[in-house]
């Protein structure tokens, strides 16, 4: 089986993407930009891009491997769809990537609610726990 550089979606397929909490002025003026940080330097990508990653399951982990030094409590994770939209992988297909900038009206922001309808910081977040997650237009809030 032959694995290609680039994909496409036909249907609904929803990705994450994480950034601190500083970014989303700029991400509210200018929708997602691709760009190239030190993060992802660090992690051996070269190319200004939009990264992100497929499995909601997998938001805590990319959190400790981006940002295993800093407060969980100073990020967002934000959503989009990449149907009809051009991806890309690198490493091996363990990065997924767009190359192209998310409008602001694509983009939803996450927030996980307890049983009591706090909001629970991700410094706190459990997987197992019964949370009520809801997905916000970023341009809304």
């Amino acid at each position: 089986m032959r694995i290609l550089k680039e994909f496409i979606w036909y249907k609904d397929h929803f990705v994450y993407h994480i950034t601190s909490k500083d970014n989303i002025k700029s991400i509210k003026e200018k929708g997602l930009v691709p760009n190239l940080g030190e993060r992802s330097k660090l992690l051996g990508d070269n190319e200004k891009a939009i990264y992100f990653f497929d499995s909601f399951t997998n938001m805590l982990d990319w959190m400790n491997v981006l940002y295993k030094d800093e407060n969980k409590d100073n990020l967002e994770v934000l959503k989009f769809n990449i149907k009809r939209r051009k991806w890309y992988l690198h490493n091996g297909g363990e990065d997924f990537y767009v190359k192209r900038k998310v409008e602001i009206e694509k983009l939803e922001i996450l927030r996980v609610y307890d049983t009591n309808n706090n909001i629970i910081p991700y410094s706190k977040f459990n997987y197992d726990d019964n949370n009520n997650y809801k997905w916000i237009k970023l341009k809304e809030r």
